[in-house]
């Protein structure tokens, strides 16, 4: 039951009773990758949500043409999950920096399991709500402090 204890990890799942958790698993491939593996890419089309098993790996985003480092994820993180509700391009790259094992799910696994279980998908999007919900509010919180020191460092003069 590894598995489960990993998924119950992930705030999406840990509302889930064990035969919920049990159908849910019954989507999710389980793949390994090499250490310094690309996952995904930013800028390119993705439909697929991962949890990491084992390992460790790196999110990143380009900014000013650098890689730059966005979080270290570990055994329970998650990436991915915005490719579950859109078809737009990935946000950020993620890399293994060692050998990984991911629980994998695809939309269209994930769509399914919803249709037939909406139990569980009500479950599950609730919970993914929450969190979007939270890192809105934080990128508001961001936005407002970056306008603060535009304002404060006369930056805004030179604003187009």
């Amino acid at each position: 039951m590894v598995e489960q204890d990993i998924l119950r990890k992930v705030f999406f799942f840990n509302k889930l009773d064990d035969e919920e958790i049990v159908k849910f698993r019954a989507i999710v491939k389980e793949t390994s990758y090499p250490k310094e593996h690309q996952v995904i890419s930013e800028e390119h089309s993705g439909e697929t949500f991962y949890i990491i098993k084992g390992g460790t790996m790196h999110i990143t985003k380009n900014i000013d043409g650098r890689p730059r480092l966005l979080a270290r994820l570990g055994v329970g993180d998650f990436f991915g999950e915005i490719s579950l509700f859109d078809q737009g391009l990935r946000t950020a790259t993620a890399v293994t920096l060692q050998p990984c094992t991911l629980l994998e799910i695809s939309k269209d696994r994930f769509d399914q399991l919803i249709q037939q279980y909406p139990t569980i998908g009500v479950k599950i999007l609730y919970a993914m709500m929450q969190e979007m919900a939270k890192r809105l509010r934080k990128a508001d919180d961001m936005m407002k402090n970056l306008a603060l020191w535009i304002m404060s460092t006369k930056e805004w003069e030179r604003l187009p």
